[in-house]
């Protein structure tokens, strides 16, 4: 960010420097063995079942859906999503095409022609367009849905709007498709379980029959680590029994970072306080040519939007506020004349100056009628037409009814698509000035009664007629020249100093603490960064920092200073890479550890508790011995938690498989090695029917069964995922 303006300085020597180092770049691609361009893994972002996808598709797939999204949302500039969003959801549904597409065609899963069209035609939003229903029954008419779908393949090479319908008609087809047979196949699999009787009396069991009991139990927490002797070689032997706790789906990294926010300074601040201070004031400027001219203030102009334009970070606004909807600082301007000024003041990191523009009178309410001409893709609509055929439509109807006002009630009810006015001959009655969408409010509060004209909105063309007006608000046009709070070049080049000299020391783990301390920040550790993550815990989103960390040529030790959101820059050292099947034991250390510690703990409380129990009878003495009590409880096979012993399902397990009496050989749990007496086992009443819990539990695995078949089909294709090289 410092270097922004040096950079513009020097423009001509960048562009060679920049030309040089492409022509480096391209020559040292092409030569080198292992990362040629002419590789085929340089242009893909992965393969599915060993089926390439090119960059070039992909990137072509995720710019529709962008545009897709900005159409609906209304969001253009991507402020509440990213292009990597986009990319996880075109790689997902490339993965579920390709692997269930595959499954489907092995087994014979397909979907026919009629099939697909009694599918498409049973949909709710087909069979409800109104575009589809005959005129004289309302029912659905196949013929006109016929027609529709012949009109859009005719017309699709007639222009770009065409062939969008069209190969959005086909894409909803094809996901059609694939959905039918999807559901084929789940249903054969769903028709394929079974729970057998023998289940169901078990489940009965398992949840109706109690067993009482006493036991004494031996904690592996009451166990001081202090007693127990762990060797490099118990932990190797440990990792290596349990090395498939550690695999690794995909490859990690681990990293340290300091954070150093860049925010505008006293000084920034001062600075834009002093601008704004200086538009109140008359000012002079020197022409070239020697000549004085004098510049008007803010206070002194009369084209208040002019002056603002030049001026202010955000455009003029010509909206009208109510008095009555004035809030916080701007209640200051209530009963203020034009040319009454306030500031600056700051709002939200912004420094205002404000002057009331204009004054006028709005009125409270407003009673007018409408029509509404509607088109394919606006909100709530069931029109086929085209948004060029509403709009000449829409004029059209105006020039007419301004000469023949009288007809707007019949038209209205025969032409609006707004089916609910229509019946009313399109009136509205009367409304407030919040009751409608914003374009339709503003034609009727800030236009005379009579008036007719045209207002769009996202619901189509309205062709509106005021027939009256009520009340009088005083409402102001306020002018004001807004400036961000943002930080200076001074303040950035301050602030990247600071990272650069923590970057500096950041290889000595000591000095990189104590630095990062008395620089004012402190370091965080971020672990298992996956290759396609976006979010750093304290940095929100932040790609371009785990793209560094998985560029290849990275080496743990490396240090980097980056940016977050163009917030703050942040010193970044790479502390761990895991590559292979498995995690290593260094990066697992501590957890193999503890592992060896529960082992060697419940050996011990085993040991200790096989001494107690011998040439015992009853379990007061086994428990006197180790300074424990005797603890009862009553349990059954559903039950995780035994009461005063804590979660041990394991523990539970073994218990429900005991013949009542004294149990004095110890065993393992969970949590605790254990004695037991089980004194009853409670009766069932076994009713010889368990189709009640046979169904319950075939209730129970099917959807569970439907949410991992996509996943346990996925497992068995061969997938390669490269999308962190370009996202």
């Amino acid at each position: 960010m410092a270097t922004l303006e040096r950079i513009r300085k020097r423009s001509g020597l960048l562009l060679i420097m920049v030309g040089l180092a492409l022509v480096v770049f391209v020559l040292t691609d092409l030569l080198s063995s292992g990362n040629s361009i002419l590789r085929g893994d340089a242009v893909n972002v992965g393969k599915i079942n060993r089926e390439a996808i090119d960059i070039v598709t992909f990137n072509r797939l995720v710019d529709e859906r962008i545009e897709i999204y900005k159409q609906q949302s209304g969001d253009i500039a991507l402020e509440n999503a990213s292009r990597k969003d986009f990319a996880d959801v075109i790689w997902d549904e490339l993965v579920r095409e390709r692997v269930w597409g595959a499954t489907m065609q092995r087994l014979g899963f397909i979907v026919t022609p009629e099939e697909l069209y009694q599918r498409i035609k049973n949909d709710p939003n087909i069979q409800q367009a109104q575009v589809f229903r005959d005129q004289m029954t309302g029912s659905f008419s196949d013929v006109l849905f016929q027609n529709y779908i012949q009109q859009l393949q005719d017309n699709q090479n007639n222009d770009q709007e065409s062939r969008e319908r069209w190969r959005q008609w086909i894409n909803f087809e094809k996901a059609i498709r694939e959905q039918t047979a999807q559901q084929k196949y789940i249903k054969a699999v769903e028709l394929a379980i079974y729970v057998p009787k023998l289940f169901g009396k078990m489940e009965l069991f398992n949840n109706m029959q109690y067993y009482n009991v006493e036991l004494v139990a031996k904690t592996y927490e009451s166990i001081p680590d202090s007693l127990i002797d762990v060797k490099e070689a118990d932990i190797k032997a440990w990792y290596t029994k349990n090395k498939s706790k550690f695999k690794l789906d995909e490859p990690i990294r681990s990293i340290l970072y300091a954070s150093f926010p860049v925010t505008p300074s006293s000084d920034d601040e001062e600075a834009v306080r002093t601008e704004l201070i200086s538009y109140t004031l008359p000012s002079e400027k020197v022409n070239p040519d020697g000549t004085v001219e004098s510049i008007e203030s803010f206070i002194e102009t009369e084209d208040d939007s002019a002056y603002v334009a030049l001026r202010s970070d955000v455009p003029f606004n010509r909206d009208f506020i109510r008095e009555s909807k004035l809030e916080g600082q701007d209640t200051i301007f209530k009963g203020k004349s034009p040319g009454f000024i306030h500031g600056p003041y700051l709002v939200d990191n912004q420094y205002r100056l404000t002057k009331v523009s204009k004054v006028k009178y709005l009125p409270d309410s407003i009673k007018a009628r409408h029509i509404l001409i509607s088109f394919a893709g606006a909100q709530n609509s069931q029109s086929a037409r085209q948004p060029m055929e509403a709009k000449q439509m829409a004029d059209t109807l105006l020039t007419y009814l301004k000469e023949n006002r009288t007809q707007f009630d019949s038209i209205a009810r025969v032409l609006s698509d707004d089916k609910g006015s229509a019946f009313n001959g399109g009136d509205l009655g009367w409304f407030g000035p919040e009751q409608m969408v914003k374009p339709f409010s503003e034609f009727c509060f800030t236009n005379s009664s009579g008036e007719m004209g045209i207002v769009f909105s996202e619901f189509g063309f309205h062709i509106i007629e005021i027939l009256g007006q009520k009340g009088s608000e005083r409402a102001l046009q306020l002018a004001t020249i807004v400036r961000e709070l943002l930080p200076s070049e001074k303040t950035i080049e301050e602030v990247y100093s600071k990272a650069s000299r923590l970057a500096s020391v950041a290889s000595d783990p000591l000095r990189f603490e104590q630095e990062a301390a008395a620089l004012g920040t402190s370091i965080r550790p971020v672990t298992d960064l996956t290759p396609m993550q976006e979010f750093i815990v304290g940095l929100g989103r932040n790609r371009e920092i785990v793209r560094w960390a998985f560029n290849p040529e990275r080496k743990v030790g490396d240090i980097d200073i980056n940016t977050s959101e163009g917030k703050s820059y942040v010193v970044v050292k790479l502390t761990q890479i895991e590559d292979g099947t498995y995690r290593s034991l260094e990066s697992v250390r501590d957890q193999v550890r503890e592992g060896v510690l529960k082992e060697k703990k419940a050996d011990l409380a085993f040991k200790q508790l096989k001494e107690a129990a011998q040439g015992n009878s009853e379990l007061k003495p086994v428990a006197d011995k180790l300074g424990v009590g005797v603890t009862n409880a009553r349990i059954n096979f559903t039950s995780n938690i035994i009461a005063g012993v804590g979660n041990d399902p394991k523990a539970v397990g073994f218990i429900c498989g005991l013949q009542p009496g004294l149990h004095l050989t110890p065993y393992q749990g969970n949590i605790a090695a254990f004695v037991v007496n089980v004194k009853t086992i409670e009766p069932v009443n076994d009713p010889g029917d368990y189709s009640t819990y046979t169904k319950g539990l075939e209730s129970a695995v099917k959807p569970f069964v439907r949410s991992q078949i996509f996943e346990s089909i996925k497992k068995s294709a061969r997938i390669q995922d490269l999308r962190h090289k370009f996202f």
